[in-house]
């Protein structure tokens, strides 16, 4: 902010003779600043995306592994209760999920966390009157974040219900392919399906 300061005071502060040089070169010095400023952001950006993506697929693919191992080791009846396609979509899906928390929302959560201390650090100095009268309305926005939280919990859980049911019947329909065809069944597994996603696209 200061920085823009400095050039929109430079831009429709001018005058004549050496006043006018001194802010020219307090505006150039200004803009070099802001875009070495906007660079530097760019870059540092970059490279906590990059880092965060990175830890990101090391956590998904050791999950993959752990509960892909901890699957077939279970028991028979295990299997009896939970269908193809719900393993194979909590399988692929839900560690999807987990990959997102762990990326985008942890470096979110931590950028939005430092501007939450800053912020308050510069307002308190500021005015630590007007602060704490702001600050009064802080229990009641935390107290509908909760109650959504909660709500979005359930609704997740059934948007990934859904989605395993669509996998499931379409994982019925290819594993036994050869008996559709022979009964001339493709409109009807059609139909099984869409009405599986149209089930998802509703709760989406």
């Amino acid at each position: 902010p200061g920085l823009v300061g400095h050039m929109v005071g430079g831009v429709i502060g001018g005058a004549a003779g050496e006043a006018s040089d001194a802010k020219r070169r307090a505006l150039n010095g200004a803009v070099l600043q802001l875009a070495c400023v906007f660079v530097a952001g760019g870059f540092f950006s970059f490279v906590r995306g990059y880092l965060f993506t990175l830890a990101g697929e090391r956590v998904v693919a050791r999950l993959r592994r752990r509960l892909f191992s901890a699957l077939v080791r279970q028991e028979v009846s295990f299997f009896d209760a939970n269908t193809t396609g719900e393993l194979m979509n909590r399988l692929a899906s839900d560690t999807t999920v987990i990959q997102s928390a762990v990326t985008v929302n942890v470096s979110m959560g931590l950028r939005f966390g430092a501007q939450v201390v800053l912020g308050l650090v510069l307002i308190f100095a500021e005015s630590w009157k007007l602060s704490l009268l702001m600050l009064a309305v802080v229990p009641a926005i935390v107290a509908v974040g909760v109650v959504y939280g909660r709500f979005m919990k359930r609704f997740s859980k059934q948007y990934q219900a859904a989605l395993a049911r669509a996998a499931d019947v379409a994982q019925e329909c290819f594993s036994g392919i050869r008996t559709v065809r022979s009964f001339a069944n493709e409109p009807r597994e059609a139909d099984r399906y869409d009405g599986a996603v149209d089930e998802s696209f509703g709760l989406g």
